[in-house]
């Protein structure tokens, strides 16, 4: 009699235990999905940023400026007009480099870490402010860098959560930003 009480006793215990752990996984919510960042971010909320004239937006933590419509596009009024361009990795480069020619800027395309940097991590469906830029397409979009095991392989980083790729084939296309080296 006084082992089945003990036995008894045990798997209750045990039983509890199990029945607190299942309890305190479940309010954990793995699959809590982030805000879209047009909900996160109030109208008219540009912190981190210095806006400046001509569409241009310096970014205060890593101190680059940007062009605040994707290639294609032109801002004014507040807002990204035209038709975005979606290119090839090497059509994009060229892209920048005709822009600085007729701007009298030096453009190019952001590195994986420069575009990763204005990224934002509480909010994504783009995880970037949208105040700042009003019409990022939420798609991979191309950087300057080449993968680093394959070089014929060409990086991206997907503006829906932030995430980078050095696996895209140069002949994909894809919209891309313009960074502005001074």
């Amino acid at each position: 009699m006084l082992l089945s009480t003990w036995a008894f006793r045990h798997k209750i215990q045990h039983s509890l235990i199990l029945i607190l752990l299942v309890l305190s996984l479940s309010s954990c919510d793995y699959y809590a999905q982030a805000p879209s960042c047009f909900d996160y971010f109030e109208v008219g909320d540009t912190s981190g940023y210095e806006l400046l004239e001509g569409g241009l937006a310096r970014h205060l933590q890593s101190q680059t400026v940007w062009y605040r419509c994707p290639a294609g596009t032109s801002f004014s009024q507040g807002v990204c007009q035209g038709t975005m361009l979606s290119v090839s990795w090497e059509e994009a480069g060229a892209f920048a480099e005709e822009f600085s020619e007729k701007s009298g800027y030096r453009w190019q395309l952001p590195s994986t870490s420069e575009l990763s940097s204005i990224m934002q991590t509480s909010c994504r469906n783009p995880a970037i402010n949208p105040n700042i830029f009003p019409m990022l397409a939420v798609d991979n979009h191309w950087t300057r860098d080449s993968a680093r095991v394959n070089s014929n392989r060409k990086c991206t980083v997907y503006t829906y959560q932030g995430q980078r790729s050095c696996r895209e084939l140069p002949d994909s296309e894809h919209p891309f930003m313009l960074l502005m080296r001074l």
